[in-house]
């Protein structure tokens, strides 16, 4: 579960149903308001992201709700959530799990892992996604990411909520082929807080008897 905690924000950062047809194509609607939320965010010189996050398995009867915290700056990021830590100075991914006492050191990926990337969320559409238009959902546009290589990924579409004024991803929810749902709902979204360079760096000593899992 800690691991799926961990994830959460791409998985973590946040309807209808699509047919198989649908599926197939790329939405020109889609891509038009997903173009806007990408130039919008590329942008920004960083961002300050408060949101809640919601991990479910109704075939396990799970359901979680949790508090967590995003900044990003270009390629760097520090994701807060409960018990759990994720900082990345662009080069090198360092997360922490507090009640294991566990640093586990990794590279960034050019693979999947680029999936749980926060600083490529909001471009994730741009290669290996199909996307279609859903409609309106109150102050929101709705629209469906749907993987090209779906028997490669370990989850089935994710959905988006788009602010229809401000171009910005409101919620963003991830089907898993593992029956859980992972939604990420943005409660604070600040662009631009001049957030200080060593921010997003890894300070060794804040984390005393930790166990380093270096697997670069």
């Amino acid at each position: 579960m800690k691991n799926l905690i961990a994830s959460a924000f791409a998985v973590i950062f946040f309807f209808g149903m699509l047919s198989a047809q649908d599926a197939t194509t790329h939405d020109p609607k889609a891509k038009k308001i997903l173009d806007k939320v990408s130039a919008n965010t590329k942008a920004y010189k960083d961002l300050s992201i408060v949101f809640k996050y919601t991990i479910e398995n109704k075939q396990q009867d799970i359901s979680e709700t949790h508090d967590g915290f995003a900044f990003m700056q270009g390629q760097k990021y520090k994701i807060i959530i409960p018990g759990n830590e994720i900082i990345s100075d662009g080069k090198t991914i360092w997360s922490v799990q507090s009640e294991a006492e566990e640093i586990t050191i990794t590279a960034p990926s050019e693979g999947d892992d680029d999936f749980f990337n926060p600083a490529k969320l909001f471009t994730i559409y741009e290669k290996g996604f199909k996307y279609q238009y859903l409609g309106e959902e109150g102050t929101n546009y709705v629209i469906d990411l749907i993987p090209e290589k779906a028997n490669e990924k370990n989850f089935s579409r994710v959905r988006l909520n788009v602010d229809k004024v401000k171009n910005q991803l409101t919620a963003i929810k991830t089907f898993r082929k593992d029956g859980y749902v992972f939604s990420i709902n943005v409660s604070d979204f600040k662009p631009n807080t001049n957030l200080p360079t060593e921010f997003f760096n890894f300070n060794k000593t804040n984390y005393s008897g930790f166990e380093i899992i270096d697997m670069r």
